[in-house]
């Protein structure tokens, strides 16, 4: 799958050390609570006796976004312990993006 760089006329506003650990923390969380609640919906529709053909495209947009969460999540994770400040602005960043394309499609 392409990655797409964020929305380039949108930069994640500037944040101390203190304040941008809160909000990766935060971030971090927000991403495994919505990956486990996309497990559960998927499971349910793949477990569907009766699929409804008008949810099809509805469930491809909800994997495509698990799967790019899940990508994000590792990336994040492997960053931890990392203090560089810009790679960390850049992820958060990526996460900005994943929303912004997982809301317009």
């Amino acid at each position: 799958m392409v990655v797409e760089e964020p929305d380039p006329g949108w930069e994640f506003p500037g944040l101390d050390e203190e304040s941008l650990e809160v909000v990766e923390r935060l971030t971090e969380q927000k991403v495994s609570r919505t990956i486990s609640a996309l497990e559960i919906a998927m499971s349910a529709w793949d477990g569907a006796k009766e699929k409804a053909p008008e949810l099809e495209d509805d469930i491809k947009k909800i994997k495509w976004f698990h799967s790019e969460l899940c990508s994000w999540e590792k990336k994040s994770l492997m960053g931890i312990g990392h203090k560089d400040y810009d790679s960390r602005i850049k992820r958060l960043n990526g996460f900005y993006g994943i929303c912004r394309r997982f809301q317009s499609r």
